[in-house]
């Protein structure tokens, strides 16, 4: 028997909001693709257990229609229902809606990935913001173009705090997937 103490191993730090949204660019890098993007049956043979609460996937149809396939369970909890379905824009200020649709649709004709920092409206008060990441997938859905969009909180959301809609979105950047990026920003 040894008289030495017994050491507890250190508990790691969570991973910050920039390295949960690092980790989601790199697995889906990391996922096999028979051209640019990888297929959404891919992804979703592979999901990250990590983001895979984070993530909704949507659809923007040829009709300009765009539908939620798949809604993370952690953006259940957060925004309190169900978005599949549904029209991920309709949760939006008529300004961010019209914006967001435009960076959306740039970068999934390009290809490329964009992220940005959404300001969530708080019921508590004030606004919270979020890491937003949208990446393409291909799937069999003619003339559909598709994205997995992952959500991450900057900070940890409190007990008063209830984000209600996007507001408006910043630090825009798009980034390079393997076909570069765009040169001009949507206006």
């Amino acid at each position: 028997m040894s008289d030495s103490p017994t050491s507890i191993p250190a508990i790691p730090e969570p991973p910050s909001p920039e390295e949960e949204v690092e980790a989601f660019i790199s697995h889906w890098q990391s996922i096999s693709k028979t051209g640019t993007l990888p297929r959404l049956a891919d992804y979703l043979d592979h999901a990250s257990p990590r983001s895979q609460p984070d993530i909704a996937i949507a659809d923007v149809n040829p009709d300009g229609t765009v539908k939620v396939r798949l809604y993370g369970t952690r953006r259940v909890k957060i925004f309190g229902s169900e978005w599949t379905g549904r029209d991920p824009f309709d949760n939006f200020s008529p300004a961010a809606a019209k914006a967001g649709m435009q960076v959306t649709l740039t970068a999934l004709r390009h290809p490329c990935g964009a992220t940005a920092i959404f300001h969530f409206e708080n019921k508590g008060a004030g606004e919270l913001p979020a890491y937003s990441t949208i990446l393409p997938l291909e799937t069999d859905t003619p003339d559909a173009l598709t994205f997995i969009h992952h959500l991450k909180f900057c900070e940890d959301l409190g007990e008063d705090d209830e984000p209600l809609r996007t507001l408006r979105f910043d630090e825009l950047r798009f980034i390079d997937i393997g076909a570069g990026v765009p040169e001009v920003l949507p206006e």
